[in-house]
């Protein structure tokens, strides 16, 4: 499975798969509609195509997700979100949420972009009692860029 190219007209999902798409770096293997983050810190490189028209001065960069959480023992997470090492947004985490982050549609490059999500409070469900031991931050189920909306 690979990452492909992000326009302003298409969405990034996932189906399960052997391994993370190409570009993903501390991901598991995609689930049933999503993808988990592996690590307190993940990274996602692709390539942007605005087509033929100028890309607008703005876009939204919309971010499917929810945060690793046990009920009782974590509310949430805080993730924080760089795009070609600008910080373009920060928020608590306690459900799903679609995160729409207004973005300058000049730093995005046609070749490599490289979207980083720290999530600091990344936990095992080991630590709570579970066989699973990988450290979780997200639960990351789309990625999409388009035209801002009013």
């Amino acid at each position: 499975m690979s990452f492909g190219v992000l326009t302003l007209d298409n969405v990034m999902s996932f189906t399960p798969g052997l391994k993370a798409p190409n570009g993903f770096k501390n991901f598991s293997r995609p689930e049933e509609g999503f993808i988990w983050s592996t690590a307190k810190s993940c990274e996602i490189s692709f390539p942007f195509d605005p087509g033929a028209a100028p890309p607008p001065a703005f876009c939204d960069l919309i971010l499917d997700l929810d945060a690793f959480k046990v009920d009782g023992e974590t509310e949430g997470q805080t993730i924080k979100v760089f795009l070609n090492g600008l910080r373009i947004g920060a928020r608590f985490v306690d459900q799903r949420v679609t995160a729409t982050l207004k973005i300058r549609s000049h730093i995005l490059t046609r070749v490599d972009n490289l979207l980083v999500i720290d999530t600091p409070e990344a936990h095992s469900p080991s630590d709570f009692g579970d066989a699973d031991k990988r450290t979780l931050g997200i639960k990351l189920f789309s990625i999409r860029l388009r035209r801002p909306t009013q």
